[in-house]
């Protein structure tokens, strides 16, 4: 006849290989929710440095446009003013530079800093985004079968 003990042995084999699989389904399913969830905030954080790169550059055409603006008013002080302004005024503008140069100076190495983020940042996107599609032909793999 037939040997129960045998039966049960397979049919709580066949048991256990479901758990295990819908296990391992569920902890690669929960591990890629996990990975487009940070793929997001890195999404979120490259925007903000693009952002603040795009800020910076402003702020140093302003700052290049200010630059300029006292240079402009020396040649007009120089062809309208006495000698004693002029001087003054080429002093002031030496300062106006120096300080403006000092600014520029720090606008662009903040800036080159946030360009190495955003590129570390774009890096970081780009192995998250390919473990993304590697867990999904996984799980599109399991769901065929």
């Amino acid at each position: 006849g037939l040997d129960m003990d045998d039966i049960i042995t397979d049919v709580k084999a066949q048991s256990d290989n479901i758990a295990k699989k819908s296990q391992a389904d569920a902890e690669t399913w929960y591990y890629s929710k996990e990975l487009r969830e940070t793929a997001g905030k890195h999404d979120d954080s490259l925007r903000n440095t693009k952002n603040e790169i795009v800020e910076l550059n402003r702020v140093i055409q302003r700052l290049t446009g200010e630059h300029q603006s006292p240079v402009m008013k020396i040649s007009y002080l120089q062809r309208c003013k006495p000698e004693g302004d002029i001087a003054e005024a080429e002093e002031h503008r030496e300062v106006v530079i120096k300080d403006a140069k000092c600014k520029l100076s720090e606008l662009e190495k903040a800036k080159q800093d946030m360009a190495r983020e955003y590129q570390e940042l774009m890096n970081i996107k780009l192995a998250l985004d390919t473990e993304i599609m590697t867990y999904r032909k996984l799980l599109d793999g399991e769901e065929s079968r």
